[in-house]
C-alpha cells in the first residue's frame, strides 16, 4: 500500500502544533501544582482554621499527606503527561490493519 508522504512544510507545521500543545500542557500542570501547593500551605500554616468544618480539622494531617502525594506524583509524571498530550500515537485496530482479527 502506498503511504502518504508529508511535505517538509506540513512536518514543520505539525512540529509547531506539538510545541503549542506542549506549552499549554506545561502551563496547565504548573497552575495545577501551584493551586495544590497553595492549598497545602493553607493546611500546614492553619490559615483560616476557625472557618474549617470539623472533619477538616480532625483530618488535617491525612489531607496534608494526600496533597503532598498528589503534588509529588504530578511533578514526577509531568514529562510523561506532556509527551502523551503533544505526541499522541494512533492505536491500531480493525480499521487500520485487515489482518488484525
Amino acid at each position: 500500500m502506498a503511504r502518504k508522504r508529508r511535505s517538509r512544510k506540513n512536518q514543520s507545521n505539525f512540529a509547531q502544533i506539538r510545541e503549542k500543545i506542549a506549552e499549554k500542557t506545561i502551563w496547565a500542570i504548573a497552575i495545577l501544582v501551584l493551586v495544590l501547593i497553595i492549598s497545602l500551605l493553607v493546611f500546614v500554616f492553619r490559615i483560616g482554621e476557625s472557618m474549617y468544618p470539623v472533619w477538616m480539622v480532625e483530618y488535617r494531617n491525612p489531607i496534608i499527606g494526600i496533597l503532598l502525594t498528589i503534588i509529588f506524583i504530578i511533578i514526577i509524571a509531568s514529562p510523561l503527561i506532556v509527551e502523551a498530550n503533544s505526541n499522541p500515537r494512533r492505536l491500531s485496530g480493525p480499521g487500520k490493519r485487515p489482518d488484525y482479527w
